[in-house]
């Protein structure tokens, strides 16, 4: 499983071509990526339209099931 980095999802949903972007979107459907609870929220509050928060939040949540729990600090 990849972790991939809030700052990488607003950059492809951005639209910004970037070595981590584009390697996002290779591994999109092929390799199993996991979204922790903090990275979603971050992500999904950047959205500007309810169109595109729509859009993200359906494919981030087809994601779920690969969703890392947060567990603190330590």
């Amino acid at each position: 499983m990849i972790l991939v980095d809030s700052s990488v999802w607003i950059d492809y949903f951005n639209g910004k071509d970037t070595s981590q972007t584009s390697k996002l979107d290779k591994l999109l459907g092929v390799e199993l990526l996991g979204i922790g609870d903090i990275i979603l929220t971050e992500v999904l509050q950047g959205f500007r339209t309810d169109a595109d928060y729509r859009i993200a939040k359906k494919m981030l949540r087809e994601r779920q099931g690969n969703k890392v729990p947060y567990t603190g600090v330590q």
